[in-house]
């Protein structure tokens, strides 16, 4: 017995209303398709009366539509359905979208401004005499080069910022590059920050936060050994406080824009412990207590040096030249591949090792706790190692011959 066929679906007539079971009227506005799909939208209203003047408007306006797109240039609108079909594969949206999007982010623009110019209002305005202004200034200072000085800040596009940070790697410059275009986009230089990456997905696997890169006891007993053998104090010095004080390369020398720089000085370097003003802190002021051996390496080097005065890293005029000194004595002293702040993670990690507290290093290191227990807390692998670290002294040092340093992988930075 054949099979009846399914009864079609009733369509109700375009812009005529229809009662409902309720007691409420429903227009239907006609068949439409949206990206492939069938659909057919509907308005609903209290009473017949408000559904009668919906009908009214509604084909009074269509019949205005008609006439507008009757004398419409042909060639223009084949023109934008063409590109309208572009865009929709693409996956950007109707031409409709689309061009909203390019108008509300023009209109967002309200300075005209070169990625020099945008920089220089940034640091002036903004940051101002912060302390962290020349690390801000040194690392947009980087893509300002590679993006173009006179190139203007509006293009500054994702795609822009994805090409830079393919070749300049580095979740700080990130960050810092980031901050500044947050200021830009509030000021009206930029739309939108084209550094904010799009929200991780739940469920996705977020990456593992890494640990800090350090020195094993026998690669620092190299490199203290070679400042030695080459008789540089200031290196010296360098390695000796960063590797037992943990104090940041930036609190030896702070410099802010229009006033004269700032050294840690050998006066802060008391039997009481080693005092970080807070014009030289990153954070706070603190004083770090002095943990042997670095008591025995001060008096090392006062031996060899005579008085200790001055700043500690003292090169060339009041130690103006100390980075391209230091720079010279790695490339020629240090054939690894070297990794920012690498003295001061070996300090964090080895005083973790043996004090087992994260609110006693982190006053002493100027950190967060939390930051510490992120990165440095491998006491339970480092327990062995740590006992030998701390047991560098100039003596155990100068006892050592000098190890033979692995192949060179990268020139420092």
């Amino acid at each position: 017995m054949a099979r009846k066929p399914k009864p079609k679906k009733r369509e109700w007539a375009v812009l005529q209303p229809r009662e409902l079971p309720n007691g409420k009227w429903q227009v239907s506005l006609g068949v439409t398709w949206e990206n492939g799909k069938r659909k057919n939208p509907r308005r609903l209203f209290d009473n017949s009366a408000d559904a009668l003047q919906f009908c009214r408007d509604e084909e009074a306006r269509r019949k205005a539509h008609g006439q507008i797109t009757a004398n419409a240039d042909g060639v223009k609108v084949a023109a934008w359905l063409a590109l309208e079909e572009k865009l929709l594969k693409a996956g950007a949206g109707s031409l409709k979208a689309v061009g909203e999007r390019v108008l509300r982010d023009t209109l967002a623009i309200t300075k005209i401004s070169t990625a020099n110019e945008c920089l220089s209002n940034y640091l002036l305005k903004h940051l101002g005499p912060s302390i962290y202004a020349d690390d801000s200034r040194n690392r947009c200072n980087r893509f300002v080069k590679w993006f173009g000085a006179d190139r203007p800040i509006k293009e500054a596009t994702p795609e822009v910022m994805n090409a830079f940070f393919a070749e300049n790697a580095g979740a700080t410059l990130r960050r810092t590059v980031s901050a500044w275009f947050g200021w830009a986009v509030d000021q009206g230089y930029l739309p939108t920050n084209p550094c904010a990456r799009k929200r991780q997905r739940m469920g996705t696997k977020r990456k593992k936060t890494p640990e800090a890169v350090i020195f094993s006891p026998t690669e620092a007993s190299a490199l203290l050994r070679a400042a030695v053998d080459a008789e540089d104090w200031a290196s010296l010095s360098f390695i000796a406080f960063s590797l037992f004080a943990g104090i940041r390369p930036m609190e030896f020398k702070k410099k802010y824009k229009g006033a004269p720089a700032m050294y840690l000085d050998w006066r802060s370097v008391t039997p009481d412990g080693i005092e970080i003003h807070s014009e030289l802190a990153k954070t706070a002021a603190r004083v770090i207590t002095i943990l042997d051996p670095l008591p025995l390496w001060i008096d090392f080097i006062r031996n060899k040096k005579g008085m200790l005065s001055g700043p500690v890293l003292a090169v060339g005029k009041r130690g103006g030249g100390w980075r391209k000194h230091w720079e010279a004595f790695l490339i020629k002293n240090w054939k690894h591949e070297w990794h920012a702040d690498q003295l001061r993670h070996s300090y964090g990690s080895y005083r973790m090792a043996v004090v087992k507290n994260a609110g006693e290093v982190s006053k002493e290191m100027g950190n967060s706790p939390a930051i510490l227990l992120r990165h440095y807390w491998n006491w339970k692998t480092l327990a062995p190692q740590a006992l030998e670290f701390w047991a560098l002294t100039p003596e155990v040092v100068m006892s050592k011959g000098r190890k033979a340093t692995p192949k060179k992988t990268k020139k420092p930075a």
